[in-house]
């Protein structure tokens, strides 16, 4: 049950990464370049499965 919730939560969590970058990517991608962009989006996702990992590890 814990691992559905959490699965769930980590789709949710990238799904608000992706709109999230999506929102840095639109207005401000004439001072971002393409590589920069990938990199704050890969930032937000590990942040959020790094929270995702640390309520797991107080769970269990």
């Amino acid at each position: 049950m814990w691992l559905a919730l959490y699965l769930s939560a980590m789709i949710i969590d990238l799904t608000i990464t992706a709109l999230v970058g999506g929102l840095l990517a639109g207005p401000f991608s004439k001072w971002l370049a393409w590589t920069d962009q990938m990199m704050i989006i890969l930032v937000l996702i590990l942040i959020s499965l790094a929270m995702v990992l640390v309520d797991w590890k107080k769970l269990s």
